[in-house]
């Protein structure tokens, strides 16, 4: 991941959904919502319960893990997925597992729970690449 990106136009712009048809596109832009947040701002919070999943679509945000920095997310990149698949999974336990602060002032396409999983119901290679995100994100930064 890398902050070097430049912001994107929306949410069916982000790499994890770089398959996707027109059609697919814009029910991805149906089902999430654009929020501004501030500099600062913490996105997520490690061991706080997954609420939402998120792809930046301009700005800058810090990932820290165990009290250290272990990625910089930027355009197009996106977070919240550990937390939601193990939610949909198991509603017990849908822990996240780092902090995403925002660096810069952000631009972000939020998706609720319910909004995640009706992606991943509805596009199937989509839930794919979801997955293998998560898990390499859960190998890299953990």
């Amino acid at each position: 991941m890398t902050a070097n990106n430049p912001a994107i136009a929306s949410v069916a712009d982000a790499a994890l959904f770089v398959h996707c048809t027109p059609k697919q596109a814009e029910r991805l832009e149906a089902l999430s919502s654009i929020v501004e947040v501030k500099a600062g701002y913490e996105l997520t919070k490690e061991g706080r319960t997954g609420l939402e999943f998120g792809v930046i679509i301009d700005g800058v945000a810090t990932v820290t893990a165990g009290g250290r920095e272990v990625a910089t997310l930027g355009a197009g990149d996106h977070y919240g997925e550990i937390a939601l698949l193990e939610r949909l999974e198991d509603p017990g336990h849908a822990v996240r597992i780092a902090t995403v602060t925002a660096a810069t002032d952000l631009r972000v396409a939020v998706m609720s729970v319910q909004e995640f999983a009706t992606v991943l119901a509805e596009f199937p290679e989509v839930a794919d690449a979801v997955r293998r995100a998560a898990r390499e994100i859960g190998r890299a930064h953990v």
